[in-house]
Formats: C-alpha cells, structure tokens, sequence
C-alpha cells in the first residue's frame, strides 16, 4: 500500500514537472498567498472569479495593498459580487475577501493610490441581470480606520445606458481623472442593441468622488457604426493620456478585433482644458489587437507605457512609449512572440523600470510568465514564470509596483480537474506574490522568433489562451468584447 501511494505522488509529480513551459525559465519566486472569500455570514467558501473582466491590485505606501476581484462565491448561480481584501503589512496576512454593498452584479473595477495613502475605487454596478437594468459606474474611497465609504453614483445620467470598463489615475495633484465607455451619444434603439455601442467619456472627481463637470466625449466615431470600448487612462506628469480599442461595429466578426486603438491627450494643471483630438496609436494591419490584448500606465520618470499584443498565427507581444509632452509614440518594441501574451499587464517603477506579466500557453494548461525593460535600456530581458509550478491553470496577471520597488503579482488559478474547465463549473482562486523576481538575463531569440508550427492546427493560437481559467459563465450583458 505504501508503495502504491509513493508510485502515485511519483506518477502526479512527472506530470507536474511535464507542465513547464518550454523556454520559460524558472525563478525562485518565494511563496504565494491565496485570498479566501467569507460570506456575511462569517463562512469561507469555494468561489469563482469572473473572468471577463480583469482584477485589480493595489498597493499602499505602508507596505499594504487592496486586491479586488468579481466572483460568484458559495454556489453556481451565487450573485457576480465585486469582493476586497486587505493585506495588513504588519501581520504579512490578506484579510478574508468580502462583498462589496451594492447591486446583484458589480465589476469592471479600477483604482489609484494617492499620495495620502488613500485608495480611490470606481467600478459598475447594476442592480440585477435583466434588460431595464443598467450597471452604472459608483465610486468609493477609503477612511483612515480601514473601513470604506458608501459607493455613491459618479455621473448619474438618464441616457448613459450601461457605464463600463472605468480607468482612473491620480496626478501628483491627487486630483482623480476618470474615462470611461458610456451610450448616451447612440440612440435609444442602438443602447438596447448592445452594451458594445458607446463612446469614451472622461471626467475629473471631486473628494465626493462625483464628476466635478459635465463628462467630456474624447473619441470620434469615422463611421454611424464604429464604437469606441476598454479605455485606459494614464499621465506624463504634464499630462493626462487615454487610449482606447476601436471597432468597426457589433457583428461577431467586427467584434473579432480592433481596427484600431486610438488615443487622446489632456493638459493637467486647468481643470477647464480641452482634450487635444483623437488620434490613432496602431493599426490592426491584418492582426487582432485591442480589448484585453493591451494595457497602459503612467511611468514616474515622464512617459506613458503601453503593452500590446497582435494576434495572428502567434501573437506578438510590444512596448510602446509615449514622452511627457511630445505626440509620437515610440518604435514598438518586441517583447515576445508565439504561445505568449495575452492578457498584458503593465507596471513601472520610480526608476523608470519596465514589468510584464502576461499568460503563456502550453499544450495543455497555462501559466503566467513575466519580463523586465530595465530602467535607461531598450531592451527585454529573459521571461520567467511568476506563477508557482503547480498541477492546475494560472493566467490573468495584474501587477503593482510599491514605494520599496517591490513587484506584486496577482493571477488565477484553476486546478486541471477532469471536469470541463471552459464550462465554468469549478471553482478558481486568487492568488498573489509579493516581490516577484525577474531574470536580468537578455531575452533569448526562442522568446522573440516563434518556432514554425508543426502542423496547421499548431499554427492557431491555444483556443483558452488563460480564458478558461475557471471561467464563468457570464450574465445576459457581457457590455464589451474581450479581444
């Protein structure tokens, strides 16, 4: 029996150990921390987070941080609740994750840090899955003992339809800037046809976290189908950048990828400036780009930082820069490419340096991989898995980077179950690393020149490609495309 048991572990352990990546190297990454959801009623229950939209990590200049994160917890047809949790820097622990009050369905959450240690949250809140209900973006801030404020509605609007996918930055002002996709520009009949029909708003916040004037509309429709979605909003220091994806329109195929992504500018500093103009970032040019295959950030040192990814046989993962006063976006610089890429995110520290997380995958599960542009080069350095070596799924990166320079890591994990992960019928985790490490090697050429595939079939990208990280099955208004 005990040998039976040993040739077992040995059996799970080879298995293990087949689920490395090829050409992703290993880093020490120290352990991980696993957030658990509590119910009101003080029970800990198995949950599911929702992957459509993406989670959000937030550290604090006390060494702390936020995550937050959308999960059903408890049952399948639990409520899509947007749940917090603390990581109290002096006992090291995250608190038990709990639900944030508001409506049955709450997500799309963004935030920032203001230099008071104040963290600022916007996110979309509706009321119920049914075709009169709209979500509508509410915001809530921290109070000194720990505790958070009420959410309070930011621009209530009876034309507004369904608010999504808010983006927020905090100047060195702690003035709070706001974008976001808003349908009071379509028609009525446009609104009840789809979530996807909006424009990109921005506002500035008052301290009672309401727009402080009339939302302003910074994209610009070329054509009465074209449709604007997944703003991300950051600054230079002198001013504050959008970017946003661009779709021809609704139909399945439109919605396959952007035709572009585009961006806008604002002076900081006169709360009466206007928005310079749209203006296009990058072409499709043949690849799917946009949603969920690009992210952006504010760099310390005078840029914004935009990752991105094109999707054709491979995806090809780039860089971008855009410096503090100037109207040119750098030469893209290739990150990696093949299996790689997806779900970007972006960090940068005091210093100016670079981090990626994004997902990689394999043959059969996917894991998280991470690079660095080190501060004054141009240049990659080697991947590394962030997420730890287990017998499951992990994608979905989000980083933060805090005042010690530390990388903080927040992803998925799904076990590999012998049930259906892409039904949504099992349940997933959060889990986060702190101070993750990176390999200050070169990126190799393996990292940026795909092998040729095999077959025809290897020559598609892995069809999850981490989206079936325990996805879930979403309510009847997804609200935006996720590529």
């Amino acid at each position: 029996m005990v040998m039976r048991s040993i040739r077992r572990l040995m059996l799970v352990f080879v298995a293990a150990v087949m689920l490395v990546m090829p050409g992703v190297a290993i880093a020490n990454q120290g352990s991980y921390d696993t957030l658990r959801v509590q119910l009101d009623d003080g029970t800990d229950v198995l949950y599911r987070v929702w992957t459509t939209w993406p989670q959000l990590l937030l550290t604090t200049p006390d060494g702390g941080a936020w995550a937050f994160f959308t999960a059903q917890a408890g049952t399948v047809d639990a409520p899509y609740k947007l749940f917090v949790s603390r990581f109290d820097p002096t006992s090291a622990k995250w608190s038990d994750a709990t639900a944030v009050p508001g409506g049955m369905i709450q997500f799309g959450v963004t935030g920032a840090v203001d230099s008071n240690g104040v963290a600022h949250v916007v996110f979309t809140d509706r009321a119920a899955d049914a075709a009169d209900s709209f979500g509508k973006l509410v915001y809530m801030h921290t109070n000194p003992d720990g505790t958070w404020t009420t959410p309070v509605p930011v621009n209530d609007n009876p034309d507004a339809g369904h608010q999504l996918a808010p983006s927020m930055v905090v100047d060195a002002q702690n003035v709070l800037h706001l974008v976001w996709q808003d349908q009071r520009t379509v028609t009525p009949e446009l609104r009840a046809a789809s979530p996807s029909n909006a424009a990109i708003l921005s506002c500035d916040l008052t301290a009672d976290g309401i727009c402080s004037a009339d939302p302003a509309v910074i994209s610009t429709p070329s054509t009465p189908t074209e449709i604007a979605n997944r703003p991300r909003i950051a600054t230079d220091g002198q001013r504050v950048v959008a970017t946003w994806s661009v779709y021809a329109g609704t139909t399945d195929e439109q919605l396959a990828s952007a035709s572009q992504i585009a961006w806008n500018a604002k002076p900081l500093g006169d709360p009466n400036a206007a928005w310079t103009g749209q203006q296009t970032m990058i072409n499709a040019e043949n690849t799917a780009i946009g949603g969920r295959l690009a992210d952006l950030t504010s760099d310390p040192t005078g840029n914004v930082v935009a990752v991105y990814g094109r999707r054709g046989d491979f995806t090809s993962l780039y860089m971008t820069k855009l410096a503090a006063g100037q109207t040119a976006w750098s030469e893209p610089l290739l990150l990696g490419a093949g299996a790689r890429g997806s779900f970007p995110s972006v960090a940068v520290g005091k210093d100016g340096s670079v981090y990626v997380a994004y997902n990689v995958s394999g043959t059969t599960t996917v894991t998280v991989a991470g690079l660095t542009i080190p501060a004054g080069t141009n240049a990659p350095t080697k991947e590394v898995e962030l997420s730890v070596a287990e017998f499951g799924q992990k994608g979905q990166p989000v980083l933060s980077v805090d005042n010690q320079g530390r990388v903080w890591v927040m992803y998925l994990f799904a076990p590999l179950y012998s049930g259906d992960l892409e039904s949504g019928q099992v349940p997933n985790e959060v889990r986060t690393l702190r101070g993750a490490a990176f390999s200050s090697d070169p990126a190799p050429q393996d990292q940026l020149v795909p092998p040729p595939p095999a077959t025809p079939e290897a020559s598609t990208p892995i069809a999850s490609d981490g989206t079936s990280v325990g996805g879930a099955e979403a309510p009847t208004v997804e609200g935006t495309p996720s590529s």
